[in-house]
């Protein structure tokens, strides 16, 4: 009996992994050129980004001299990060019946985003880019970014 227990266990916890995984996926490579990297969660080494790739919450991205790379996020916003750049991916979440955020950080280098509109503009929605020095707010727009 219990080795039926354990087994559905098992069966139970692979069939919730990806679930879970998806569940911190924040938007897909779109292009790519030049070198574009990312750092899984901020920590350990950085890998060379390819077109249709996931990058998630926590994520670092980072592009070398000229380098650049466009992520299609979840909430239909994108950004390209210009040669030079690194981004932090803090938040993306897109509760039902809830507002939506997306929380960046600019740690260097500059941006072009474009936020869908309509989406940000009810009480509590929050799309955001923070730099050392400033925090961009916006609620549907298209614009540029840059932070030394």
């Amino acid at each position: 009996m219990r080795r039926i227990v354990s087994a559905s266990y098992l069966v139970l916890a692979s069939m919730l992994l990806p679930v879970a995984a998806w569940a911190d996926v924040a938007g897909k490579v779109t292009s790519v050129a030049g070198s574009a990297e990312v750092q899984s969660g901020g920590a350990g080494p950085w890998k060379a980004l390819s077109v249709d790739e996931a990058v998630s919450v926590g994520d670092h991205l980072r592009t070398t001299e000229g380098g650049r790379v466009s992520v299609a996020y979840r909430d239909g916003s994108a950004i390209t990060l210009e040669p030079n750049t690194e981004l932090i991916i803090d938040d993306q979440a897109l509760p039902s019946g809830g507002p939506p955020v997306s929380l960046f950080s600019l740690n260097r280098g500059k941006l072009d985003v474009a936020v869908p509109k309509g989406l940000y503009e009810a009480q509590g929605a929050r799309f955001e880019v923070k730099t050392t020095t400033a925090v961009a707010g916006v609620r549907g727009t298209r614009f540029t970014i840059e932070a030394e």
